[in-house]
């Protein structure tokens, strides 16, 4: 009894699909070209960038100077190089101020 109910559910199922597809039609893939607006970020180019022009320090006086000669030369040393640190800082930040114009999107 069981054999005879498994094959006439079988035999629906088979009929049921080979309804189902003969009746259906077929199934055709549809292409569609879609256009996508990709931004692309265009950068200007970079401008030339200025070298950094430092102050010579003065040449010591020699093992023979005198110490007002000494005390002169320390002196014109000490202000050489602060005029280079404030020439130093001054084209960091102009550097700076180059690279910050290409962080804005």
């Amino acid at each position: 009894m069981s054999g005879v109910l498994f094959g006439l559910l079988f035999l629906l199922i088979a009929l049921c699909f080979l309804i189902g597809c003969s009746t259906c039609p077929p199934c055709q893939p549809t292409i569609e070209i879609q256009e996508v607006q990709v931004p692309v970020y265009s950068c200007p180019d970079p401008p030339e960038v200025e070298s950094l022009h430092l102050s010579v320090y003065p040449p010591y006086p020699g093992s023979d100077a005198t110490e007002q000669e000494i005390k002169d030369w320390f002196s014109e040393v000490v202000s050489t190089s602060r005029s280079r640190d404030l020439a130093h800082g001054n084209y960091v930040e102009y550097l700076l101020s180059v690279i910050d114009q290409y962080r804005i999107p």
